[in-house]
């Protein structure tokens, strides 16, 4: 078998259990469908449908969890597609990171490692409730070769963060894991080739000492 026509067919039928994920537990009126999540972090979309999703996944808990599985699941790095079960196990919705972690891995073979256990008391806050704040202005242009990335929280004291970091058009430039320190250097290399102005976008999430995750708004800056 054509090894482009294999791939195409485990990425098909990750996308058919990702959408699972989401059947079981009805969503709420302004919630995305799963498959336009999908679409977005895929690239399928126009830049300016991906920017409103972008938006609507910042204030929004629970697209935002469906964002990042989809994230998890097409990662080249960390979700290299092997060859998949011939079937998919998917009883209900999962919100719990350590669950859903599980249920990737019902879905296929998928290396998932940053998707670390959390146990049953794994909290998520975003939007208003965010404790985790830029000390990047919204916007602020930061030249290529010195693109550093801060943020406080002042109440996660003891937290470690994981960060993700991308283009408007969801390209994944730089991403940090298990950071001690509230801050991520993106290497000039991955700006090569952006023009100036580019917006980039990036999320934060703490590990909470006590197991819980607390994740960020998605925050903008610009390429000098």
């Amino acid at each position: 078998m054509n090894p482009m026509k294999r791939d195409d067919g485990e990425l098909a039928k990750l996308r058919r259990g990702f959408a699972a994920l989401s059947e079981e537990t009805p969503a709420s009126a302004a919630c995305l469908a799963p498959e336009k999540i999908w679409e977005a972090v895929r690239g399928g979309l126009p830049s300016a449908e991906i920017r409103e999703i972008v938006a609507h996944t910042a204030a929004c808990p629970a697209c935002a969890e469906d964002w990042r599985l989809a994230m998890a699941m097409q990662r080249p790095e960390t979700a290299k597609i092997l060859p998949a079960a011939d079937r998919f196990s998917v009883g209900r919705r999962l919100r719990n990171w350590s669950l859903a972690a599980a249920a990737v891995l019902a879905l296929a073979v998928v290396g998932v490692q940053w998707l670390r256990l959390s146990g049953p008391e794994a909290i998520y806050r975003e939007g208003g409730q965010a404790a985790v704040h830029s000390l990047i202005a919204d916007g602020q242009s930061l030249p290529r070769e010195q693109f550093l990335l801060r943020w406080e929280a002042p109440a996660l004291a003891g937290a470690t963060w994981d960060v993700e970091v991308s283009t408007e058009d969801l390209r994944v430039l730089a991403s940090g894991d298990d950071l001690r320190e509230p801050q991520l250097q993106v290497p000039a290399g991955a700006l090569a080739g952006l023009p100036a102005g580019t917006r980039i976008l990036w999320k934060v999430e703490a590990t909470l000492a006590e197991g819980g995750r607390v994740g960020s708004p998605t925050f903008v800056a610009t390429v000098q």
